[in-house]
């Protein structure tokens, strides 16, 4: 009958089986912690959920007057409830805006258009920048 060699485990003094343990305890409780540490929001006042809604009603305002803008009639201009999404993060600054607006062309026909609009802020909701406007033809 043959015999099974030694296990790596059973090779080890009781001071490298203790090492070993403790080395594995120390590197699971590092990773959890950095791990945990990873899932943390940063403090960032564009980001905390109390401000975060006063930004985006500001970049639907802001959006509302660079669709206008790129209007023919933008006094007739109404828009509906808008689906507002994040574009690269709140914390950068830039929000996508994407909506229907329903407005009259320069021959005075109602249209009913769909509009994406980007729009950035570098001091948490103050001012806006235009980055982009597209209309639906």
């Amino acid at each position: 009958m043959l015999e099974r060699p030694p296990s790596w485990w059973s090779r080890r003094s009781p001071l490298q089986r203790i090492a070993f343990l403790a080395t594995a305890v120390v590197v699971g409780v590092s990773t959890l912690v950095l791990v945990s540490q990873a899932k943390t929001p940063p403090n960032n006042p564009t980001v905390n959920s109390a401000n975060t809604q006063v930004i985006r009603t500001g970049a639907y305002r802001a959006c509302q007057g660079f669709v206008k803008d790129h209007l023919d009639a933008p006094a007739t201009a109404v828009f509906d409830d808008p689906a507002v999404t994040v574009a690269r993060g709140a914390a950068t600054g830039e929000w996508t805006i994407q909506g229907v607006v329903t407005s009259r062309n320069r021959f005075g026909a109602t249209l009913r258009q769909r509009f994406l609009c980007r729009v950035l802020t570098t001091n948490a909701g103050d001012t806006w920048a235009e980055e982009e406007v597209a209309i639906e033809p």
